[in-house]
């Protein structure tokens, strides 16, 4: 954990130490309950490369043969698009605004997953890059988009493509910053008649 984030130059306030460390583990965990699974793999929301490279050197340790192959990183490299009233967290007001996270590029992260040539750094905006993707079955799905429009976008598309058995996480599931995702998330499995 700590070698990816200095890898990736991911900087993590005081206040959210405990809470990044856990849920880098987390991550950890799924993906490696998913390393078996014949499919590809997909982050939502890159930033800098940190879970990405937590995604792949979890996965490498189990294979050390594993190349990035079947890794797919999406962002738009453009911070976050414009948000949904669902996304505010008082009336008419929002944690952050459109264009906030803008500071990544894909450069930088296909330099963090240098050591992973098979991997693929995508940019665009959710869900219309979803549509260029290989048409595949998916085994692990990482949610950060922090956003219910993005969040929906990409369970719509990507839920009737998983195999059985995948993993999808949502990084902002119950965040108080970005209650869209939560609520995207609550309607898509309901509406749905699923559980989760």
């Amino acid at each position: 954990y700590r070698e990816s984030l200095r890898r990736s130059q991911t900087s993590v306030p005081p206040w959210k130490r405990l809470r990044r460390a856990q849920r880098a583990y987390h991550l950890a965990r799924y993906a490696q309950a998913t390393a078996r699974l014949p499919g590809n793999r997909i982050e939502c929301g890159v930033l800098f490369g940190l879970s990405a490279l937590i995604i792949g050197e979890t996965l490498r340790a189990l294979d050390p043969a594993f190349d990035g192959r079947g890794l797919y990183l999406v962002d738009s490299f453009e911070g976050l698009s414009a948000p949904h009233p669902a996304d505010a967290i008082a009336r008419g007001r929002f944690a952050m605004g459109e264009g906030h996270f803008a500071g990544a590029s894909v450069e930088h992260v296909q330099g963090v997953m240098a050591g992973y040539p098979g991997c693929r750094v995508v940019k665009g905006w959710i869900p219309d890059v979803l549509e260029t993707l290989p048409e595949a079955p998916w085994v692990f799905v990482h949610l950060d988009v922090d956003l219910y429009e993005p969040t929906l976008g990409a369970l719509e598309y990507l839920m009737p493509r998983l195999v059985p058995g995948a993993v999808v996480v949502n990084d902002d599931y119950g965040s108080a910053l970005f209650p869209g995702a939560g609520q995207a998330w609550d309607e898509f499995f309901r509406d749905r008649g699923l559980a989760f």
